[in-house]
């Protein structure tokens, strides 16, 4: 055995990695998190706004056509919170395993749109001074 190939063993054994039950159980957090903002913010929206939305006209007839099309996004949302609760579970299931068989997309799409969110949420509270952001909004 060369003496390079003895310092990499040694090099590798130094650096503690994060059990994997720990990173498993990180990441159905974050799909937790994520799949509650994909249900709880649309659904707020559209128990809102609904009756606004079924009374909007376009030369004095009604067009509901943007009612339509806020019910097809709310449906997509429930559909995108359904594959991150999927995905939690499987997390959740798959924690003692090296791969957790969820892909890299679904993994940091769901982080990222979590960070995001929740960034925005902060920035508006302490922006309007104790509103939370897409709940306070109301009918007009």
């Amino acid at each position: 055995m060369s003496n390079s190939t003895l310092e990499t063993e040694v090099e590798a054994e130094v650096i503690p990695k994060k059990p994997k039950k720990v990173k498993a159980i990180i990441w159905a957090i974050v799909f937790t998190l994520t799949a509650a903002i994909y249900i709880s913010i649309p659904t707020h929206l559209i128990v809102t706004y609904w009756v606004a939305l079924n009374n909007f006209t376009f030369q004095g007839k009604p067009a509901y056509t943007f009612a339509l099309l806020m019910l097809f996004l709310y449906i997509i949302a429930i559909i995108i919170a359904a594959i991150y609760v999927a995905a939690m579970f499987r997390a959740i299931y798959q924690r003692k395993n090296t791969d957790l068989g969820i892909p890299k997309g679904v993994q940091w799409w769901g982080a990222m749109s979590c960070i995001l969110i929740i960034g925005f949420m902060v920035f508006w509270f302490f922006y309007s001074g104790g509103d939370i952001a897409f709940f306070v909004l109301r009918r007009p």
